[in-house]
C-alpha cells in the first residue's frame, strides 16, 4: 500500500500570496517589454501609442478631461520619476481611478486621508 499525503483543500484553491499581491497592486496589470536582441526597436515603438506631457495632477479631475477622456475610453497614465518606492508616484488605471502613492512627507502636507502602503518604509 503506497503512502498517501493528504493536502488541506484550502491550498488547493487558494492563491500564492505573491501573485495575491501583484493581482491586487494597480500598477501590476500593464506591462510594457523591450527586448534588447530586438533587430529595429524603432518599428516596434511606432506601433507603440501614447504621449509624454508635463501637466498638473489637477488635470485629471476637471469636468472637461473626465467627460473628453474617461468616459469615452480607457487611458492609462503613470509619473514618471525615480520609482514608487521612493518618490512620489501618480497614476490613472484603465478604469479611470486616480491613484496617489505618496512619501510620507507629501501625504501629511494637504492632511489627506488614506491607509499606508505595504511597499516602502516611508510611504503613505
Amino acid at each position: 500500500m503506497e503512502d498517501l499525503c493528504a493536502v488541506p483543500l484550502l491550498n488547493l484553491f487558494s492563491k500564492p500570496q505573491h501573485v495575491q499581491i501583484i493581482e491586487e497592486h494597480p500598477l501590476n496589470h500593464w506591462l510594457e517589454i523591450l527586448f534588447p536582441t530586438l533587430l529595429s526597436p524603432h518599428k516596434f515603438l511606432k506601433k507603440a501609442f501614447y504621449y509624454k506631457a508635463d501637466i498638473l495632477l489637477s488635470y485629471f479631475i476637471e469636468q472637461s478631461f473626465i467627460q473628453d477622456y474617461l468616459q469615452k475610453g480607457r487611458v492609462v497614465a503613470q509619473s514618471l520619476g525615480k520609482g514608487i518606492d521612493v518618490s512620489n508616484v501618480i497614476a490613472l488605471d484603465g478604469s479611470g481611478t486616480l491613484i496617489l502613492n505618496l512619501t510620507k512627507d507629501t501625504y501629511e502636507q494637504p492632511g489627506l486621508s488614506g491607509k499606508p502602503a505595504k511597499i516602502g518604509p516611508d510611504r503613505q
